[in-house]
């Protein structure tokens, strides 16, 4: 019963996963699209700014581009995260959980996290300073989840280490043998 239900919930992961990652590559085209004031308005409000400090009504086209890089910089970096979570999975269902691959994807999903950790609160601080250059003081928000980022990319990190030991070590009891 406890290998069906395994296999049911890794089922159910690999079919999540690329829903996903086809939604964070989706969304902020989407959002982009929708028309200029929702635009701002919901890039002010990822930002943590309230929309009534900054009384911006129009933004030139070459910023609304950068607004729409800004925001893919963490998104791309979520979804890469995803993708190697999808790779895990895949290996996992495989069977291949002392792998180098499975430890390269670990690492790489670590290092993503950490990397979003810091993008978030400098997509914050740009998206402001990109729509209202010059004239309002900018400052850096950063969340609770920010350091939640932080921590379980720095957690998965070591996971990864502890992988490579027991990879290592798997690799010197086969010689052994």
């Amino acid at each position: 019963m406890n290998g069906a239900r395994n296999k049911l919930s890794l089922v159910l992961i690999a079919g999540l996963l690329p829903l996903f990652l086809i939604l964070v590559l989706i969304v902020p085209l989407w959002i982009y699209f929708t028309g200029e004031s929702l635009f701002i308005s919901t890039m002010l409000t990822f930002a943590e700014v309230k929309n009534d400090t900054l009384q911006i009504t129009t933004v030139s086209p070459l910023r609304q581009l950068l607004l729409l890089a800004i925001l893919y910089l963490p998104a791309g970096l979520f979804a890469f995260a995803i993708w190697q979570g999808m790779s895990v999975t895949r290996q996992v269902r495989q069977k291949q959980i002392l792998s180098r691959p499975l430890a390269n994807s670990v690492r790489k999903i670590a290092i993503a996290m950490l990397s979003l950790g810091i993008a978030l609160p400098m997509s914050r601080f740009l998206i402001p300073l990109t729509i209202a250059w010059p004239g309002h003081y900018y400052q850096v928000t950063l969340l609770l989840g920010d350091f939640v980022l932080l921590l379980t990319g720095s957690l998965l990190l070591v996971t990864f280490h502890s992988l490579v030991e027991g990879i290592k070590a798997e690799e010197e009891n086969k010689e052994f043998i």
